[in-house]
């Protein structure tokens, strides 16, 4: 077998160091270049060591640094003094109560606002639901001329005179005390009648009143007191009263001819021409030849194609 030879590793060769070059020494002997002004002889160049050309003492090491490059100190804050302190709290304390004033004045102007508003509206509900301030004693605008003769007639007719109600019948039993409720109303009752055949209708009224208080539901001081409104032309109360008055007399009893005549007239002098005219014919079907029976008619037939005409009839 054939032995191959090992090889062997090469020499590392070295490089030799080079020797410090020494400088070149100064004679005393060395000529200046000029002779009129003489030169310093050039500085002597500064050995390096080889060693630091290798390392990192150049690269890190810091730089110097002159007095005039060197960071000014900050000067220390001073406190402040107490009346430096004083007026900074006064101008803050002024500050704040400017913007409490300012925001106060608009919470007063927005709630003055909406005062304004409420009011407003409460009042435009008010007038919309308001009456009006008094009743109307003559005939209202809206009838027609001939409609307002016949209830001039009527009026007139009804304020003539006459009993507004049937006198109360006298009681069965024996008289009362002068004292008691059934004494004093049957009192009022009288006077009342008395008053109504005189023609003094508030006087009337003042005493079916009395009358109400001692029985409120007696049924002749209620058509008492509704006739007598109705002849006061509205004077002595509203219609709006007479015709609820009337309205319950003749919800308990439906056969009283004199109660369905002031309805009518009530419902007439308040503007209500369909109802009336329909108390009207009710009041003449019980009592044809009543004392106010022809004054009626006239209304009827003045009212009956009035009302047609506008589509309110029943």
């Amino acid at each position: 077998s054939v032995v191959e030879p090992v090889p062997q590793p090469a020499a590392v060769v070295r490089p030799a160091a080079a020797p410090a070059v020494e400088p070149a020494p100064v004679t005393a002997s060395w000529p200046p270049t000029a002779a009129s002004t003489p030169v310093a002889p050039p500085p002597a160049p500064v050995p390096l060591r080889a060693e630091a050309l290798f390392s990192d003492e150049v690269a890190h090491r810091p730089a110097a640094r002159s007095p005039a490059s060197a960071a000014v100190e900050p000067a220390p804050r001073l406190a402040p003094t107490a009346e430096e302190a004083a007026e900074v709290e006064r101008f803050v304390a002024e500050a704040r109560a400017d913007e409490a004033r300012r925001i106060k004045r608009r919470r007063v102007v927005a709630i003055a606002a909406i005062a304004v508003v409420v009011l407003a509206v409460i009042g435009f509900v008010l007038f919309r639901r308001s009456a009006p301030a008094g009743p109307v004693a003559q005939a209202p605008e809206q009838a027609p001329p001939a409609a307002a003769a016949a209830t001039s007639a009527l009026a007139s007719a009804l304020a003539a005179g006459g009993p507004a109600a049937p006198a109360p019948a006298a009681p069965a039993e024996p008289p009362a005390a002068p004292d008691s409720p059934e004494a004093v109303f049957q009192h009022c009752m009288e006077e009342g009648a008395r008053a109504t055949e005189q023609g003094d209708f508030a006087s009337a009224a003042v005493q079916y009143r009395r009358a109400l208080g001692m029985k409120p539901g007696s049924l002749e001081a209620k058509e008492g007191l509704g006739g007598a409104i109705v002849n006061s032309s509205g004077s002595a109360g509203n219609y709006a009263e007479a015709t609820k008055l009337l309205t319950e007399v003749l919800r308990a009893d439906a056969k009283r001819p004199r109660a369905w005549l002031f309805l009518g007239a009530a419902q007439q002098f308040d503007g209500q021409y369909a109802s009336a005219l329909e108390s009207y014919r009710t009041y003449l079907e019980l009592a044809p030849n009543d004392r106010w029976a022809r004054e009626v008619r006239d209304v009827v037939k003045v009212l009956g194609p009035e009302v047609a005409r506008r589509g309110h009839a029943r």
